[in-house]
């Protein structure tokens, strides 16, 4: 038996005593057999996998039989010769399954600036993921094999092949928790892209990694000889450097230069002994919260800086005691520690992620985020939903949000209740009809925040509405409400679509449609028939289409628009007031806490101006630095000394153009907090309210209010008017003339 071969039988036997050593030697000599041959055909200069070199990247998260086969297949997939019925005698059908998604991935050509090939590329990778997750994890290991072999491929090939694989599979690799795949790739990756970036930041860490190898190996005794001197048995304590990608990010993140400028640059981690409660497998995790104890009684803990991933796991299936402790060793006093804990199985799946549970014979991993990409699969209709939706469920952050009985689910940033609702199960989001955020009453596009408990409330007779379209983040969601839509028939989509027009058609003080539709017979450039204006209203009813667009292609700015009066030069006197050099002065127009007349000054490092989103520090001589939110200087700075900051309304006013002043009128339920309410959503918009005089309809339980508000532009108040629609109570909202 060849030499490598038989290193590799013995290391599967060690955790596989069953393997099939004949099956593993017959898949080693087709594979060597089709490299060596395609290795004289294609020469140097070619970018070649040897199926050995995966099956070796894979050995790591012990694969099972069938994994390390299909390995072997690897790049024979598309010029060995055998037929589907061999496969099928010598091989079983998960095998077969394994080879399919095989050969749908290597069929993928490298994707350029034309969107058709990402998605090509995306919808392959949801097929195969969908199938089998292996298939993924094999092909992960390909890019690793490829990557560390780049030296010899020419560099405008090399740079297209290395986006692709920090685009795409980095931000997969991440996703299913296979972080030894992530660190090897986004390193490679930021070598090739940015060499010179990679250079300085590697000399830094070529630098300061012995010290801080010595320090973690001081660190890493310090600790193991602490807990063996209390009895535990079989502790291991270890610790790396963090690669240069992820110190890269941290500083530019924080707006250093230095790598040594950074305390967090590597972590402790302390794995104990998997314990068992019973023979039925449960993990008894109490020796790890003792170790905790031990650990903050003896040096001091960083209380912000406790996470409990065992009581309350990552959606991923991570578990571990995440601390930080201040005086590990004597001449690294003066930052904190990171130290995790966990056991071996756990410690086993943080390091491996979806690849350490290989023994699932199917492949089918119970992981929320590849069940719901199958989703995402299985509701696009066409290719930009594809590229859409993947992009916002794979590639974007992610915050994580608790289930009232405490199951943490996994949602993009900025997803709303509607979108947890969906996520939990279609026939909740379709049937939603009230969200609680922490116990609170939300509105529906209420942003989720890491950490909040989100209930959604049921009933049986409710459906989707068609503003919720525009209300959820996520594109599975919004998928799935048009496929509602969809599925109903065409006269209930005419008569939808006929509501919702008229509703904007109300909401502009325009008359309503007539039974010819006559408003639509000219549209965006084109005679409509009258079947072609009822599939208009049919396209607007099935949620493909938005009544507001249709209505903005129909009539001008001008139009919409129409008695409201400019009142720029109102403003002109205060502006005069306000502006200095042609600029508005931030230093005399802005509130600081709620009070005004405070001393503040500009931020030189981000220079913000007036319209900007900005917050405070304070100085130790009292002065108020005003900044950008998003001011990479705040990073540095201490949270105890920022204060809210706010723009004066009138400065805004001055800073952003004329503005129009607008007749609104509400018709609402009489309720107290109504005003309050209308207030604020409003103000929500940074519009100001010129006037306004409630009346009471004729109906003593209805009440009418009419108000004059300033808004910048026709994008603006819809907005103010989106905002007025979903206050509790209200009928209508309609522009005056």
């Amino acid at each position: 038996m060849d030499k490598w071969l038989n290193n590799l039988v013995n290391e599967v036997r060690i955790y596989l005593p069953q393997v099939d050593e004949n099956r593993l030697a017959t898949a080693y000599e087709i594979s060597e057999k089709f490299y060596n041959d395609k290795r004289k055909k294609v020469g140097v200069g070619y970018m070649l996998v040897r199926p050995r070199e995966v099956v070796a990247e894979l050995m790591d998260f012990k694969p099972d039989e069938d994994t390390i086969v299909a390995a072997f297949f690897f790049d024979a997939l598309d010029s060995y010769d055998y037929s589907d019925e061999d496969i099928n005698v010598f091989f079983d059908g998960d095998f077969v399954r394994l080879l399919d998604g095989l050969k749908i991935l290597k069929g993928v050509k490298l994707i350029t600036e034309q969107s058709e090939d990402k998605i090509d590329l995306l919808r392959k990778l949801l097929i195969v993921m969908a199938k089998d997750v292996r298939v993924l994890v094999i092909f992960l290991a390909s890019k690793v094999v490829q990557m560390k072999a780049l030296a010899v491929v020419p560099d405008d090939c090399k740079n297209v092949f290395v986006k692709n694989v920090l685009d795409v599979f980095v931000p997969i690799a991440s996703r299913l928790g296979v972080y030894k795949y992530k660190l090897i790739l986004e390193d490679l990756c930021f070598k090739y892209l940015y060499p010179e970036k990679y250079g300085a930041v590697g000399k830094q860490m070529d630098r300061l990694g012995k010290k801080k190898n010595e320090f973690i190996e001081n660190t890493s005794r310090v600790l193991k000889d602490y807990f063996e001197e209390k009895g535990f048995e079989g502790v291991r304590v270890s610790g790396r450097l963090k690669g240069v990608y992820s110190v890269y990010t941290k500083l530019e993140r924080k707006g250093l230069e230095k790598a040594s400028d950074l305390h967090d640059l590597f972590a402790v981690r302390v794995i104990l002994p998997t314990k068992y409660v019973d023979v039925r497998g449960e993990e008894d995790v109490s020796h790890l919260y003792e170790i905790l104890g031990m650990l903050h009684s003896q040096w001091k803990p960083v209380p912000s800086r406790f996470k409990d991933f065992i009581a309350v796991p990552k959606p991923n299936g991570y578990k571990s005691l995440h601390t930080a402790v201040v005086g590990l060793s004597d001449g690294e006093q003066c930052f904190p520690v990171e130290v995790q804990i966990r056991s071996t199985s756990m410690h086993e799946e943080a390091e491996s992620g979806v690849a350490s549970h290989w023994l699932y014979k199917d492949g089918r991993v119970h992981s929320e985020w590849v069940e719901r990409l199958s989703d995402l699969h299985s509701e696009m209709k066409d290719g930009d939903s594809v590229l859409e939706g993947m992009e916002t469920d794979i590639f974007t952050d992610r915050i994580y949000v608790l289930t009232p009985k405490g199951d943490v689910k996994e949602l993009p940033k900025r997803s709303t209740p509607l979108d947890f609702a969906y996520f939990v199960h279609t026939d909740v989001g379709h049937r939603c009809v009230m969200a609680k955020v922490n116990s609170k009453i939300v509105p529906f596009d209420h942003t989720l925040s890491t950490g909040d408990t989100v209930e959604i409330l049921t009933k049986k007779d409710q459906s989707p509405k068609l503003e919720w379209i525009s209300i959820v983040k996520t594109s599975t969601a919004r998928a799935k409400i048009r496929n509602w839509f969809a599925s109903q028939d065409d006269q209930r989509h005419v008569r939808l679509g006929r509501d919702q027009l008229n509703d904007q058609l109300k909401r502009y003080g325009k008359p309503l449609l007539n039974p010819d539709m006559r408003i639509l017979k000219n549209y965006a450039g084109q005679k409509l028939n009258q079947q072609d204006r009822e599939n208009l209203l049919k396209e607007i009813g099935k949620g493909t289409q938005s009544a507001g667009n249709i209505i903005r292609k129909i009539f001008s700015h001008e139009e919409l628009m129409g008695g409201a009066k400019s009142v720029g030069t109102k403003l002109q006197k205060k502006r005069r007031s306000i502006k200095t050099d042609g600029v508005v002065s931030l230093e005399k127009n802005v509130v600081v806490g709620g009070l005004a007349g405070v001393a503040v000054k500009v931020a030189k490092c981000c220079v913000p101006t007036i319209t900007d989103k900005l917050v405070g520090y304070v100085s130790s001589k009292g002065v108020v630095t005003v900044h950008k939110s998003d001011c990479k200087v705040l990073s540095r700075l201490s949270v105890d000394k920022f204060v809210p900051v706010k723009a004066k309304s009138e400065a805004k006013a001055a800073a952003g153009g004329d503005l129009y002043r607008v007749h609104i009128k509400i018709e609402a339920d009489k309720r107290i907090g109504l005003l309050g309410d209308v207030g604020s959503r409003i103000a929500a918009q940074g519009v100001s309210i010129f006037s306004y005089s409630p009346n009471s309809a004729s109906n003593e339980d209805r009440a009418i209010i009419d108000m004059h508000v300033d808004v910048k532009d026709l994008e603006q108040f819809e907005k103010v008017l989106d905002g007025l629609a979903k206050v509790d109570g209200v009928h209508n909202v309609s522009k005056e003339s």
